[in-house]
This record gives C-alpha cells, sequence and structure tokens, in this order.
C-alpha cells in the first residue's frame, strides 16, 4: 500500500514540466510615487482612487495616502486610462483627474504564463488641485520594481 501512495505522489511530482509553471510574473502595473514638497505636514483623513471605465467607475484603493500606489491600467481601444484620486480633508473633497497615455504590445512569456502586456511612452495629462506637479521618472512600463510616475503635493 505504501509503495502505491509513494508512486502517486512521485508522478505528481515529476509530471510537471517546467513550462507548466508561470515565474516570469504578469502584466506589469504603473507604479505611482506621491511626495510632500512643502515644508508644512498636510492632514488627510483618507484617499481613495478610481479607475474610469467608460460609463462606471471601479475603486482600486481605498485608504490613507500613501507614498505608492500600484494601479493596473486599462487594455482597450483607446491607449491611455483616466485615474480620479479623491483626497478627504477636513470635510472637504479634493479630487484631481488624471488621463495616463502610453503605447502597449502584447510579449508572449510561455506557454503557462501566456501574453502579458508591456507599455511604453508614458505620458500624463492632469489639472492640479491637490497634486503640482507630474513627472514621468521612467517612460517604459515593464516591471514594478521602480517608480514610474511621480506626484508631488
Amino acid at each position: 500500500m505504501r509503495v502505491l501512495i509513494l508512486f502517486f505522489i512521485s508522478l505528481l511530482f515529476f509530471s510537471c514540466e517546467e513550462e507548466d509553471i508561470c515565474l516570469e510574473g504578469s502584466t506589469p502595473r504603473l507604479v505611482i510615487e506621491t511626495v510632500n514638497t512643502s515644508q508644512a505636514s498636510i492632514s488627510i483623513d483618507s484617499v481613495q482612487i478610481f479607475r474610469n471605465q467608460g460609463n462606471q467607475d471601479s475603486m482600486i484603493y481605498k485608504g490613507t495616502l500613501s507614498q505608492q500606489y500600484k494601479i493596473p491600467l486599462l487594455l482597450k481601444e483607446a491607449p491611455f486610462t483616466k485615474f480620479t484620486f479623491k483626497i478627504y480633508q477636513k470635510n472637504q473633497i479634493i479630487q484631481d483627474e488624471f488621463i495616463v497615455g502610453y503605447n502597449y504590445k502584447l510579449n508572449y512569456v510561455s506557454k503557462a504564463c501566456g501574453y502579458r502586456v508591456l507599455y511604453d511612452s508614458l505620458n500624463v495629462k492632469f489639472k492640479p488641485n491637490f497634486f503640482k506637479k507630474v513627472e514621468v521618472l521612467k517612460p517604459v512600463l515593464d516591471h514594478e520594481a521602480a517608480p514610474h510616475l511621480r506626484f508631488s503635493h
């Protein structure tokens, strides 16, 4: 009986090929870094980030003001994604809207991973409200290790 159990366990371990396990990762998300450039500390109650998808918005973050956000970009006909940051501060809502433009291409990784999307030529349009300045730190989005955009407030 033990031999039979060991046989089936060994089949499980040795039947998988290297291509059946995805180790390379998936489509990277946009990494946004926020920086306070003023000398005064800012009191913020909460932050919500919405990704605008046609007629509806989907909330992708709810919490406190963070130093870094990882936001998934849309892949659709128009090569851009709209985001809305809502900053709740002392009974008022400060709202900033951003349009992140990009070019994208599909990159085949392996049989297990399939395709991932790589973005380049990142650019941002916005009207300053809470965030006063936007910098593109890395115009190519191929990993999540370092920030791609910096929002200064």
